[in-house]
């Protein structure tokens, strides 16, 4: 395993925010008679409008309904006053990016007597601040996600000593730290795919940030979140935490689809500082003498050899090396509760699920389907070719998996008892497949006929498992 960690003083981008406030005949926080209209006015440093979802350059854009928080301290021009907790001149306005300007429901307005404002600013909005000089901030345990990772930034902005006339422009910058770490494998290593996860342990998430000193962490270094993968850059993982500094923080690689497991953990080396508004870099190469890709499976074979089984094999092709297997798990559905015909592959139950999740409401009309589709990944798509996800057999898929299963019982049987009550052992009874015979029945197996065909009503409860291609 090679391990590069390179602590970085690149600066995220700075953030620039702007906009002009809203009059929409409600009434107004200040009369219109004292210092005229307070405007926040858009200003675009070189060429780009900044925001919390970083791209792959390090570049980031306000995006439509983000929301900032914004207050304002009166005082003479010739004297020092700080934001107080509570009761500032203006304390926690909300201002939302829409249509590429800022807004807000009230609107404000510069005293008359000749005072100035000096105003702060902080993203992302929170109605719920009771201190505006120690505001508690928090990251998301999982950043997977878009949503998460940018609602996990935080920034801040001051524009001190603006009086009337002149517009509000706030320059906003990073709060958080970054840590990004770039992946690359071994041979012996599955290709990560959609279900490949990065978490990083043993980490605070959660802190208060003041005006002077930014963001702080607080409490322990016993908390994890699960990283962001970057678009643009392949095997590229990103997260945006408080300010830190650890001597065991650990990285976890996972991966939970059948076949492709990945159970790996590496600790940091030394001691690591992550600095608000700065990003630290790392690599890995992974790597493992614990998982053998030309393992060969045989008919019979607890799924997958290693970790937690969630299948039998009943055929193998390329030696062993691919397959199918049929889950351990198993329900009892109804095929349908109305009478099409629209599946009717008999060789495939990949195109039969395709056809079946395309129908309007099947997930309540077909509850089979719906079952076996549940037991995969959200976004799944059912390719005639697709491996490592589950759809349910068709007919002929079936009669193979009754074949088999007749031809090694007794090592079926003794498979899955040794892994408890918690799995069902397959009885000789009638199973659903995937196919359909017309509009009204759908063909199953009789497996202790050695797959006999049987087709029966849709309406009727039967067993049903599903099956996945390695």
């Amino acid at each position: 395993m090679k391990q590069i960690q390179i602590v970085c003083t690149l600066f995220f981008s700075l953030l620039l925010l702007a906009g002009c406030s809203k009059d929409d005949g409600r009434d107004e926080l200040f009369p219109p008679d004292n210092g005229g209209k307070i405007v926040f006015r858009m200003n675009i440093g070189g060429g780009v409008q900044t925001k919390v979802a970083t791209d792959a350059d390090f570049k980031s854009l306000f995006e439509e309904g983000d929301e900032v928080g914004v207050f304002a301290v009166k005082r003479k021009p010739d004297e020092t006053k700080e934001l107080a907790a509570t009761g500032n001149y203006i304390h926690n306005a909300k201002l939302t990016y829409q249509n590429g300007s800022w807004s807000s429901v009230e609107t404000y307005y510069y005293p008359g007597s000749g005072d100035v404002l000096d105003f702060y600013a902080y993203y992302p909005y929170d109605e719920d601040i009771t201190d505006a000089t120690a505001i508690a901030v928090r990251v998301s345990d999982d950043q997977h996600s878009v949503k998460n990772y940018g609602n996990s930034d935080f920034l801040s902005a001051q524009a001190p000593d603006i009086g009337k006339g002149n517009p509000v422009t706030l320059n906003f910058k990073h709060e958080m730290a970054m840590v990004q770490i770039e992946l690359s494998r071994t041979d012996v290593i599955p290709n990560f795919d959609e279900n490949f996860r990065v978490t990083f342990s043993s980490c605070a998430r959660e802190g208060s940030f003041n005006w002077k000193n930014g963001v702080k962490s607080h409490g322990g270094l016993n908390q994890s979140l699960v990283m962001h993968p970057v678009a643009g850059l392949a095997n590229t993982f990103r997260a945006l935490l408080p300010a830190q500094s650890f001597d065991n923080g650990t990285f976890t690689f996972t991966q939970s689809t059948s076949g492709k497991e990945i159970d790996l953990e590496y600790g940091l080396i030394g001691e690591c500082t992550f600095s608000s508004g700065k990003v630290t870099f790392f690599h890995y190469e992974l790597d493992t003498d614990d998982f053998d890709p030309e393992h060969r499976y045989a008919e019979g074979d607890l799924y997958p050899y290693k970790g937690e089984p969630v299948g039998i094999v009943f055929e193998v092709t390329n030696g062993g090396k691919n397959g199918k297997i049929v889950s351990l798990k198993e329900a009892k559905k109804q095929w349908s509760i109305e009478s099409v015909f629209n599946a009717t592959n008999r060789d495939n139950g990949r195109n039969n699920m395709a056809t079946i999740v395309a129908l309007d409401d099947w997930e309540s009309k077909y509850p089979v389907f719906s079952w076996v589709h549940q037991m995969n990944e959200a976004g799944v798509e059912y390719r005639a070719d697709a491996t490592g996800i589950w759809y349910l057999p068709a007919i002929e898929e079936l009669e193979a998996v009754s074949k088999s299963w007749n031809k090694n019982r007794d090592l079926w049987h003794r498979n899955i008892s040794e892994l408890g009550s918690s799995y069902p052992l397959i009885e000789g009874i009638f199973y659903w497949s995937s196919s359909e015979n017309d509009s009204f029945y759908a063909w199953g197996a009789l497996f202790i006929h050695d797959g006999e065909w049987e087709s029966q009503q849709k309406k009727f409860d039967y067993p049903v498992r599903g099956v996945l291609a390695f």
